[in-house]
């Protein structure tokens, strides 16, 4: 096991969610990157697959757009503050287990503070966090996949060996010239690149199989 975990709230999230997942399966190996709605077998207990598979992973990605916080139960409280929240019970059993957690702030999200959240959460408070704006999510998901590389050196291994895959190579007009993963970032043929010498371009691999609806309410 091992590898990225992807913790999403909602559907808004849960486009985000994919996202990552495909990208980051693209680069590092389908095997190595956990959303539910793509990497629970059908007939598992889910779970005990959920709480495993968030102890054996290497990076938890914590998903937070601007609605994460308000999001309320039919009784109307908030849903973080419930201890049945499968939200809130990843990301503690993620600190429990000593995985590296990283905020992945949407758009103009910020990090909730400590205040916001119940006590078993407030070390999410302050993990250093990165942001992924809709508009630009070539470049700052690949910006994600380089760091994630240079904290988690599995990952950098995983991807110099993930298996060659049918790519597609989308180029866009030159961005940014200081975010650059060239090198070590990507697999034969499967990773992403940004602020290539000939412009920038960004690889994914193949699309994912067809999601399966997850069994437990986000």
């Amino acid at each position: 096991m091992g590898g990225v975990f992807i913790n999403y709230r909602g559907d808004d999230s849960r486009a985000m969610g994919e996202l990552l997942d495909r990208d980051l399966a693209a680069t590092f190996g389908r095997e190595q990157v956990f959303l539910d709605c793509y990497s629970i077998p059908p007939g598992v207990d889910f779970v005990q697959e959920l709480m495993t598979r968030v102890r054996c992973c290497r990076v938890l990605l914590v998903v937070i757009d601007r609605d994460w916080l308000t999001v309320t139960t039919p009784a109307g409280g908030r849903r973080i503050d419930d201890p049945a929240d499968w939200i809130r019970g990843e990301i503690v059993e993620a600190f429990a287990a000593g995985v590296r957690v990283v905020p992945v702030l949407v758009d103009d999200t910020d990090t909730p503070t400590e205040g916001q959240l119940p006590a078993d959460l407030q070390a999410l408070a302050r993990c250093q966090a990165v942001t992924v704006r809709r508009r630009h999510t070539r470049f700052d998901v690949s910006a994600l996949i380089h760091q994630l590389c240079e904290v988690e050196p599995t990952l950098a291994v995983a991807a110099s060996s993930a298996p060659s895959a049918q790519d597609t190579t989308i180029t866009d007009a030159p961005g940014p010239r200081g975010v650059n993963v060239t090198g070590g970032v990507h697999g034969t043929g499967a990773g992403i690149t940004i602020g290539a010498a000939t412009g920038d371009h960004f690889t994914i691999g193949t699309p994912p199989p067809s999601a399966q609806q997850p069994h437990n309410p986000r």
